[in-house]
């Protein structure tokens, strides 16, 4: 078994990816971010795309050469050549609906990949019905749904829990849940953060975009209308600022501690590494299965149901039916 960390082949839809647009939500930047640090952290040769269409890969490409700072070669995987998967070992998603895709793999080798998704958040529609699907869909024990906090896996393995709970008591069988929920956190770039020109591009640049105020009212205003559903201790709050603001040391303490705590647990080179070993142990725990839940590949997976039919009104009782001859 080939002991380097595993390359992963990314399902790539553009919009997912676009920081650009108007509408910009946490998963977008999360995702750009993600796919920037892989490209110049992950120290492969080659990239892969799993997109529907040329364009989309096409989108793939463009920034790739930027992010990594060199050329880097890419190659787009079909939906027609999903088996092409196989010897990159892992099929990642930047989100947690992978269920289609564990379908879809259903058709090949069971052990050829693993499938990895990402969870961010769990309270929107889009993550609700995805978590949703995970608990019935064909996923593996050599699958992964990565958390990006102790409370958002402690949170979606609770409900896995009692989900499966239901599904027992409904089909008299258990069920419980089969892919890995490891705690990766979305990490950040310590070298930008430090540098104090990129710093404050960084600050400049998102406010500018969306119409953000740079002014402390304008900033105040944001923070309040996002902050909405957070209830804060305004006294100790009040008391801790004030401790902070009088103590040289202890500010000078703290900020080498979070730089260090940074720099070792939540660097996006930490968090690639870590993403590339959990591959590898998910690429060890297929190679390790038997060929027992493999599916037919030549049949892709149908689901059959009878549907009674009936006359649209009721037969008179004048009307009788009898056998012809």
């Amino acid at each position: 078994m080939d002991d380097s960390p595993a390359n992963a082949a990314f399902i790539f839809v553009a919009a997912n990816y676009d920081t650009s647009q108007g509408s910009l939500v946490g998963r977008q930047v999360a995702s750009e971010e993600f796919l920037r640090e892989f490209a110049r952290h992950s120290g492969i040769e080659r990239m892969f795309c799993y997109t529907q269409t040329q364009p989309d890969f096409e989108e793939f490409t463009r920034p790739i050469e930027s992010y990594a700072g060199a050329p880097r070669p890419t190659t787009w995987i079909r939906p027609t050549e999903l088996s092409a998967v196989e010897p990159i070992s892992t099929l990642f998603r930047l989100g947690p609906d992978i269920c289609h895709y564990a379908w879809l793999r259903r058709q090949f080798d069971q052990r050829g990949f693993s499938l990895c998704g990402i969870t961010h958040t769990t309270a929107d529609n889009f993550a609700m019905d995805a978590l949703g699907g995970l608990m019935t869909a064909l996923l593996q024990q050599w699958d992964a749904l990565v958390c990006t906090l102790q409370a958002v896996k402690d949170m979606v393995a609770r409900l896995f829990d009692r989900w499966g709970g239901d599904l027992e008591e409904r089909f008299g069988a258990p069920v419980r849940r089969q892919f890995e929920l490891p705690v990766v956190p979305l990490g950040v770039d310590c070298d930008r953060l430090t540098d104090d020109a990129l710093a404050q591009a960084a600050r400049q640049k998102i406010p500018a975009r969306h119409g953000i105020a740079g002014d402390v009212t304008g900033y105040q205003g944001y923070a309040l209308a996002t902050s909405q559903s957070i209830a804060v201790d305004v006294a100790a709050l009040a008391a801790a600022f004030t401790r902070l603001a009088g103590d040289t040391d202890l500010r000078r303490r703290m900020g080498e501690a979070g730089r260090k705590r940074a720099r070792e647990g939540f660097d996006r080179r930490v968090v690639i590494a870590s993403i590339r070993r959990r591959g590898r142990s998910l690429r060890s725990a297929a190679a390790g299965r038997a060929r027992s839940c493999n599916a037919s590949p030549a049949v892709p997976p149908v689901r059959c149901v009878t549907i009674p039919t009936r006359c649209s009104k009721p037969i008179p009782a004048s009307v009788s039916c009898r056998r012809a001859g």
